[in-house]
Parts: structure tokens; sequence; C-alpha cells
């Protein structure tokens, strides 16, 4: 009995020694990072700027993927499942999924089914109007929304989606009554714009620096303070003294839930590489999105705080 013990205490070290060494190779295959909109929007530059840094740390390829649907959340569905060993990644933005979360349309409970390796740059959000909107600052559109309650159209990318939290965070914290247009993306809402089909939008704050200035007006960037504001002719909504529900989009990338500690720490020493080379950096400039890393601690932390402002605007949210 006691040799069978002594036996059965070696055959489980022996398995642990031996499946630690398998995930030290790792990664030993490319791996796939699935990225929840269409290929061109701020979230997928931003993956694929990183995907490119992370393939060469680790000497894999890592193939992007582009699976649109649901605010990204197919795709963060879909990496969920995966087996858990570090090939099938999430490129995502975090103030979407707990938005959809608190909307009760995420897959999983953040956390769990997704487990965060770290942030590496914001999406940030501004106010945009079409070219020749009676509009020529943020102050006009709150001024005609509360004289004409109702009528005003504001477009945004899907509901729940980060960008549309922004935007309705400024729609609450200023008490307007608008009617909210969806759109598929960040293209869709753009389109809008330029074709004058809608009121105001909720776009990214590079784009007017990205596009140029003849395809829509930008007003302003949702932002507390210019920390994550690139465009510097821009003022921000807290320095024109306007009320907003702050609810940030900052993009990582997520691992299925119980994927090996072994695995995610290889993940995340590559990913604070990558977000430190200049070439980041520098390219992450070139598309107007700041680059800002958060390691899994701090992003957890980060996207904890994330969840309660979210509350604020959530009654909104839901109609």
């Amino acid at each position: 009995m006691l040799n069978r013990l002594i036996a059965a205490v070696f055959t489980a070290a022996f398995g642990l020694v031996a499946s630690t060494a398998a995930w030290a190779e790792y990664p030993e295959k490319p791996i796939t990072m699935i990225i929840g909109f269409n290929a061109g929007g701020g979230t997928d530059l931003a993956g694929r700027a990183l995907a490119a840094e992370m393939s060469e740390i680790l000497g894999q390829p890592i193939a992007v993927v582009n699976k649109p649907g649901a605010a990204s959340m197919i795709a963060a569905g879909d990496v969920a499942k995966a087996r858990a060993d570090g090939y099938t990644l999430w490129f995502g933005s975090a103030g979407t999924y707990v938005t959809k979360e608190a909307l009760g349309q995420a897959p999983t409970p953040y956390g769990e089914g997704l487990e965060i390796i770290g942030l590496s740059g914001t999406l940030v959000a501004a106010l945009g109007v079409p070219i020749g909107s009676p509009f020529t600052s943020v102050e006009d559109i709150v001024a005609a929304a509360q004289e004409n309650p109702g009528t005003l159209r504001w477009a945004h990318n899907g509901v729940g989606a980060a960008f549309m939290a922004m935007g309705q965070g400024f729609v609450t914290a200023n008490d307007l009554d608008v009617v909210g247009v969806p759109f598929k993306g960040a293209k869709g809402l753009r389109e809008a714009l330029i074709a004058n089909q809608v009121d105001f939008g909720v776009v990214n704050a590079g784009d007017r620096l990205r596009l140029g200035e003849d395809k829509f007006t930008v007003l302003s960037v949702i932002a507390a303070d210019r920390s994550q504001v690139i465009d510097s002719d821009l003022p921000t909504l807290a320095e024109q003294g306007i009320p907003f529900v702050e609810v940030p989009s900052p993009v990582g990338l997520f691992v299925p839930g119980g994927t090996p500690d072994e695995v995610k720490a290889a993940l995340g020493a590559a990913m604070e590489e990558a977000t430190s080379r200049d070439s980041f950096v520098e390219g992450m400039a070139k598309l107007f999105i700041p680059a800002t890393y958060l390691n899994a601690t701090d992003a957890d932390t980060y996207v904890k705080e994330l969840q309660g402002n979210i509350q604020e605007i959530l009654p909104k949210l839901r109609k």
C-alpha cells in the first residue's frame, strides 16, 4: 500500500514538473488574436500594432482575425470558450466589455471566462458634427437639445460599445433629451456624420488629424484631463466646464479563463516589452492612439473602477 502511495506521489510530481517544463516552451506554434470589430477601426489598429511587436518577441506569428458583431461580444465569447492554452487571444475594449456585462450582454462575468493580461492603450472619444453644422461648440449642442427636446439625433457605434457609453455619459450628465442612432462600428457613424444624417456623434479623438478637416468637424474631446489628448487643438469637456460621466475605453489583451500562470506570465512579459518599444509608441502615435501600458494587476484595478462609473449611466443605456 505504502509503495503504491509513494509511486502515485512520484507520478504526480513528475507530471507537474513535465507540465511546467512544457509550458516553459510556450509558444511552440502560431497564436491567433481575435478582434471583435472590422478592420481599420481604432481597436483593430491598436491590436495589430501590439500583435506585430509581440510576434517578434515571442518568436511566433500572431494572426489577427476580425470577427465583428454585438459590439465585439461575439469574438469575446468565442475566445472565452476556446482552449485555455494561450494560443487564442482576445484584443478588445475593457470599457465595452464591462458595459456589456452591466447590460447583461457579456458572454461571461468580467475576470472569469476571460482573464486580463494587460492594457496597451486608450481609445479616446470626441464629439463631432457634420461640416456646415449650426453647432460650432458643445455649448451649442447642449443649448439646442434643451430648447428642442427629443429632436436632435446623435450617432454611436452600437448599444453597449465603449464610445456609445462615453457619449451617453455626456448626454446623461447634461440631462439631454436626444435620440441615439446606432451604427455598425466607427466607420458607420463617421459616414453618418459625413452624410449629415445626424446632428452630432461620438468619434475617435484622433479622427481630425487622421482623416482631415473636410469630413466632419470635431468640437471637443470627452476627457477629464489632457494626458490622453493627442490632438492639441481640441479642448476637453472638463476644460470647458461641461459635465460628463467619465467612461474611458482602455484596450488590451485577454485570454480564456483557466490559462496556466506560466503562459499568462509569458504573454504579460512580452506585452510589457512590446509596449515599451519606441516602434510601438511611435506607431500608436501615428494612429493617434495614446499608448498607456498597465500590467494585469493595475489593469484589473482600473477596470473595476470603470465598472462603478458605468452604473451612473446604466438606466439610460438600457433604454
